[in-house]
Parts: C-alpha cells; structure tokens; sequence
C-alpha cells in the first residue's frame, strides 16, 4: 500500500507556524489534500497573507503569540470551538536567534518557544486529540540529535552567558523532543519527531546562523518544500503508523542515546508560569 492510502480520510489537523517557509509548504500540502486545517499564526498581516493563499473553506487561521503561555491557552480554546476532534498536531513553529532574549515569563525565548510551546499546545489539546482514533503529535526537530548522550537541563532553563545560539537552539530542540516523549505516555498518543534537514528559510538565513554556516545554508541547504515532503511523510507514511516516540532523520529512524529524568522534567517544566487546564 502506498502512502496516499491513508489520505482518503479527511483528518482534523493544527498546525502550528505556517506562515513562511516549510510550514507554508506544508500548509500547501496538507489542503491539497482536503484535510480540515487549522493554523497558528502570529500576525494579522500572516494571517491576511495565508489566508489570500489559501482561499479554501478547509482553512481556519488563529493568531497567537507562542512565546505567551497565557495566549496558547486562549487559541487551544478557540481551536477546539472550531475543532472538538484533532488527529494530528504540527508542532512546527520555532525560532534561532541572534541575541538572548526575554519571554513574557521571564524565560530564554529558544527555550519558551521550542521547548514549552509544543508541550503547552500538545498538554492543552489532549482532550481534542483523546476524540482521534489515532492521535499523533508531529514535533519538528533538527539533525544530529542522536549524538546527545545526555542533556544539561540547567543550560536549556537558565543558560550560561555568552552560550551561542546554535546551542542554545539545538539544546532547546532536544528538550522538547525528550518532554514530548515523555507526554505522549501521559496522554496516550504518538509522537514522531522529524527533521526537516538544512532548508533556506528565514531561520536558517536569519541573524541566528552562524556567520560561517550561512555561505553552506546558500549552498547545500534546500528549498522549503524538501522539509515539507519530510514532516508529511513522516505523519503519513505507512511505515510511521504504528510507531510512537521515534525520532526521524531525513525519514530514517535514528537510536536516541538521550534520555530523561522526573527530576529533569520538572526542572524543564518550571518554566510554566501559568495556571493548565488539565480536564
């Protein structure tokens, strides 16, 4: 059985960071094929932008600051008003950046945004995700996570000054797919973390690359939409469906070397500085 045989179906799908680059590809795909979308964005000119794109009844668009947890908590609302039902969550928003900087909660963004964002929306939606027959949560992930044998929670939570930012970022991507991991056993659903690999989008290109990658970014980095293929491929392949907290790279399954304490987890969680919804 090929792939587009599990496409028949339409699903009831978020996708978080669709505006630009691979999510706007992946976006692309995932209404060609006529499944129920819903979007998160960050501004009303992303919105008007995706929405101009994109001109399909299939299409809901939300607006949200992810790197606020008290406005995460207002769209999961709004999203499960619209979508009682969610079978896949794309955890694909993220940032790398050039600077350290502050979140309205007080954390490092690349850990506000990359490591407790995806948790707070997967935590958040658990009760739509529950009405799937198979919920899965597709969290974007990064290459070479697979070296890591252990990961210093306190870098990710409070990291050390002058840290650079390719570390900053990679430490944040491994927090997440490790906290994910862990949740998808509290909630019962799969996680696949996948790679997208090296693409040429605004992260990539942005002030957060390292000076001396960005001549290999323009070089060896591909167009959007290879990461695209990659993340869709990685929710719908046949040979996904029955696995759970794998982590894909370049749609091969990788050994983790890393794993996590209860200790660590809620080091990592004590950046939530707001009241969950946990019914």
């Amino acid at each position: 059985m090929g792939q587009d045989s599990n496409l028949k179906t339409s699903k009831n799908l978020v996708l978080a960071g669709g505006a630009s680059g691979i999510g706007f590809e992946l976006l692309s795909r995932l209404l060609s094929e006529r499944h129920q979308v819903a979007v998160i964005t960050r501004t009303e000119s992303q919105l008007n932008e995706i929405k101009n794109n994109f001109p399909s009844n299939n299409l809901k668009v939300f607006i949200a600051n992810l790197s606020s947890q008290s406005d995460i908590l207002k769209i999961v609302k709004k999203i499960m008003e619209e979508f009682p039902k969610v079978d896949i969550l794309f955890n694909n928003a993220g940032v790398m950046l050039g600077k350290t900087i502050k979140s309205n909660q007080g954390n490092e963004m690349h850990y506000e945004v990359n490591t407790l964002a995806p948790y707070l929306l997967t935590l958040q939606l658990k009760s739509a995700l529950a009405q799937s027959s198979d919920p899965l949560v597709l969290n974007t992930s990064t290459d070479g996570l697979q070296y890591a044998s252990n990961i210093n929670v306190r870098d990710v939570v409070t990291p050390r000054e002058k840290q650079g930012t390719l570390t900053l970022y990679l430490n944040s991507k491994l927090a997440s797919m490790l906290l994910l991991n862990h949740l998808s056993e509290q909630l019962k659903v799969r996680v696949i973390n996948a790679s997208p690999g090296g693409n040429k989008t605004k992260l990539s290109k942005g002030d957060g690359m390292a000076i001396w990658m960005k001549p290999l970014v323009m070089l060896l980095y591909k167009n959007p939409d290879h990461g695209a293929k990659l993340l869709y491929q990685a929710a719908f392949d046949q040979q996904n469906l029955s696995k759970i907290q794998i982590y894909l790279q370049n749609n091969l399954e990788q050994k983790l070397r890393c794993s996590i304490t209860e200790e660590q987890i809620q080091e990592l969680l004590s950046g939530i500085k707001i009241s969950l919804n946990n019914g």
